[in-house]
C-alpha cells in the first residue's frame, strides 16, 4: 500500500536507466543503442514536444554507454535557466575543453532545450562544438529546432521524437502502479492516459496525484487532477440530448458545477461527436458549435448557457433523416 503523500517522486524513480527500458520511438532506440559502441558517432539533436523522452533518451544512453561512470562522463545543463553566451564561453566550453579520464575517446554535454540558447550564445556554441568534437559530442533536444541556427542544425543527426501513444502510456503507468500495489480501474489509466496526450511526464505526474493514501486510485481523485471528464458520463449526456431527455441538461450542470474545466469539457464533446457515427455534414455542424461554444466562454460567456446550447443543436441532429438509426425514432 502506498502513502502517496511521502512516496518518491515517480517521475524519478521511474527513469529510464537503459535504452531498452525508453518507451515509444523504437527506430530511434535502435539507432541509439547503435551509436552506443561507435566512438566515431556525430553531435545528436532531437526534436519534439515535451515528455516524449529526450532527457530520457540521453541519460539512458549515457548510462549504456559509460555504465557505473556515467556520471563523470555527462553534464547536463538547461538553456531556459543558463541561456547566455557566458554560460557558453564559462561552463559549457571549460568542460567541452577537458579530456576522457577514461578509455572512451569523448564525454556528452546535455543541452536541454537548446532552442533557448540566445542569438549570441549560438555562434559560441558552433565553435565550441567545432572546437572539441574530437574529445566531446553534444546531445540538444528541442521544442522548436527552427530557432537554432543552420551551423548548428548542420553539426548534428537530428531524430524527431514523436509522441507516446495512449496504449504506450498505459502500459507504463499499469507497470507503475503494480510496482507500487496500488488498487485501480482500467478506465482510469484510459483517462490518464488519455489527457497526458502523448507526454509521459505528465500522465505519471497525474497519476501519482490521483493515488490516495490508502493507496487506491479513487474516481473523484481522477476527476480533479486530469480536469477531464469521463467518457462514459460525457457519452450519456450526449445520448439524453440526442433523444430530447431533458436530463441531458441537469447532468451537464452538474458536471459544470464540480469545477470541470471547460475547455477539457469542450475536448471531451469534440472527441465524441469525432468518433461517433453519423453523416459528415451532421458531425462538421456539432464541431463547428462546440468550437463556438469553447470561443464564448473563453470571452467570459456563462458555461452552462453555451454548453446548453450545444446540447439543443444536437437534438435538432437528430431530426436530419439520413442520421441512422433515428428514423424509427420518429415514426
Amino acid at each position: 500500500m502506498v502513502d502517496s503523500a511521502t512516496s518518491e517522486i515517480w517521475v524519478e524513480k521511474y527513469r529510464p536507466d537503459s535504452l531498452d527500458e525508453v518507451r515509444g520511438n523504437k527506430a530511434l532506440v535502435n539507432r541509439l543503442k547503435e551509436f552506443v559502441e561507435d566512438e566515431s558517432m556525430p553531435n545528436i539533436m532531437f526534436t519534439g514536444q515535451q515528455g516524449v523522452g529526450k532527457t530520457a533518451a540521453a541519460r539512458a544512453f549515457a548510462k549504456d554507454k559509460y555504465g557505473d561512470e556515467w556520471q563523470s562522463h555527462f553534464m547536463a545543463l538547461n538553456a531556459s535557466d543558463e541561456r547566455g553566451i557566458d554560460t557558453v564561453r564559462d561552463k559549457i566550453k571549460n568542460h567541452a575543453r577537458m579530456s576522457t579520464v577514461s578509455d572512451h575517446n569523448f564525454k556528452i554535454v546535455f543541452l536541454d532545450e537548446a532552442d533557448h540558447l540566445t542569438r549570441s550564445a549560438q555562434p559560441a556554441l558552433r565553435r565550441v562544438m567545432e572546437d572539441y568534437h574530437d574529445r566531446t559530442r553534444f546531445f540538444l533536444s528541442c521544442n522548436y529546432p527552427n530557432k537554432l541556427i543552420d551551423p548548428i542544425q548542420s553539426r548534428c543527426s537530428v531524430f524527431s521524437m514523436k509522441p507516446l501513444t495512449d496504449e504506450q502510456i498505459e502500459g507504463l503507468l499499469e507497470d507503475i502502479v503494480i510496482e507500487e500495489s496500488v488498487e485501480y480501474k482500467q478506465d482510469q489509466i484510459e483517462r490518464v492516459a488519455r489527457i497526458a496526450d502523448g507526454d509521459a511526464r505528465k500522465a505519471i505526474h497525474t497519476l501519482q496525484s490521483a493515488v490516495g493514501p490508502d493507496g487506491t486510485i479513487h474516481d473523484e481523485n481522477v476527476d480533479m487532477v486530469t480536469a477531464f471528464p469521463d467518457k462514459q458520463r460525457v457519452s450519456e449526456i450526449l445520448d439524453k440530448a440526442l433523444v430530447g431527455d431533458h436530463d441531458a441538461m441537469s447532468d451537464l450542470d452538474s458536471l459544470l458545477a464540480s469545477g470541470i474545466d471547460t475547455a477539457s469539457l469542450a475536448d471531451a464533446f469534440l472527441q465524441e461527436v469525432r468518433e461517433r457515427e453519423m453523416p459528415e455534414d451532421v458531425r462538421a455542424k456539432l464541431i463547428d458549435s462546440i468550437g463556438d461554444v469553447e470561443w464564448r466562454v473563453m470571452n467570459g460567456s456563462n458555461p452552462n448557457v453555451q454548453f446548453n446550447a450545444f446540447l439543443a443543436k444536437a437534438y435538432v441532429a437528430r431530426h436530419i433523416d439520413v442520421i441512422p438509426n433515428y428514423e424509427e425514432d420518429n415514426e
